[in-house]
């Protein structure tokens, strides 16, 4: 043990008993996770050759002299002896405690959040938050570890692929839309927006996802009826045309007949007026007029 680790421990460092390490240091959680784990990398380091530079990271919990308790990301590696056999593992332990409370902090503004927030890394769902699980219907444990394109509707997988790049290399920011099944065979539309992120020592894509599907809903219901309202208009003006023919053919016919009777009581007036000279003149005047009229279309 570094005289740094015994500082970061309140101990001297003076004589610690056998049992030190499983007695006083470790909380139960974290001695039962040495007890799964240590065996397996023995077991690893029996099968591989010297030259195995294979690592193991454990989050567990060292108990300090004062009993508190601090959490430690530690790093497992093999020692290897002259004959080239493991005897041992070297543990590099680094205070875990601000990188713990952003990540409750993290999970509990995910969690409180209005909208789905996950981290995909690898493909695969690392986190899921609360508004994730009642939205897609599926829970906590049928998501982590699944998939995240496997819900993605079979037609939407190539642009949801392809957008998704495009905004982790930073080449567009703008939200993109497509469609998912929820567990109970549901299709539903959502926008969503990704960014690259450090998720356990490694790359990872944090997604934020909001449900749009009532708004779909509403855009499909006003495209249905701006195009009702369309047929509608055009019906009324195609009736409006037909009847304006109607009225005007019956106007024209009235007319017509109204006219020859007024050229034929002319015509007889002027008759009747041969011995008024300009009164039959005028009378056949009239006449004309009302045969003029009566052709014109």
């Amino acid at each position: 043990v570094t005289a740094s680790a015994w500082r970061f421990l309140g101990y001297s460092g003076e004589g610690p008993d056998p049992d030190w390490w499983t007695g006083k240091l470790l909380t139960p959680e974290s001695l039962l996770l040495c007890q799964e784990v240590f065996p397996d990398i023995l077991k690893y380091a029996r099968r591989q050759a010297r030259e195995s530079s294979r690592s193991w990271t454990l989050e567990m919990d060292l108990i300090r002299r004062n009993g508190t308790t601090v959490p430690v990301e530690t790093t497992v590696s093999l020692m290897y002896g002259h004959d080239g056999n493991a005897c041992g593992m070297v543990c590099v332990a680094r205070d875990n405690s601000q990188p713990r409370r952003e990540q409750e902090l993290f999970r509990t503004l995910a969690d409180n959040s209005p909208i789905g927030v996950y981290i995909v890394q690898n493909g695969r769902f690392r986190f899921v938050n609360y508004q994730l699980q009642e939205c897609m219907k599926y829970t906590q444990s049928e998501l982590i570890g699944a998939e995240a394109i496997g819900f993605v509707l079979p037609e939407d997988r190539d642009r949801v692929r392809q957008k998704a790049r495009g905004m982790l290399k930073g080449e567009h920011s703008e939200p993109y839309e497509f469609r998912f099944v929820c567990k109970d065979g549901e299709t539903r539309w959502v926008m969503e927006m990704v960014s690259s992120i450090l998720h356990n020592n490694g790359r990872a894509a944090l997604g934020t996802l909001m449900d749009i599907t009532e708004r779909k809903r509403s855009e499909e219901e006003l495209r249905r009826s701006e195009s009702q309202l369309r047929l509608l208009t055009q019906r009324m003006l195609e009736i409006q045309e037909t009847e304006r023919g109607r009225f005007a053919r019956d106007l024209h016919d009235q007319l017509g007949q109204d006219l020859v009777f007024l050229k034929m009581q002319a015509q007889s007036l002027a008759k009747s007026l041969a011995d008024e000279p300009q009164l039959q003149e005028k009378a056949v005047e009239i006449a004309n007029v009302a045969d003029r009229l009566k052709s014109t279309p």
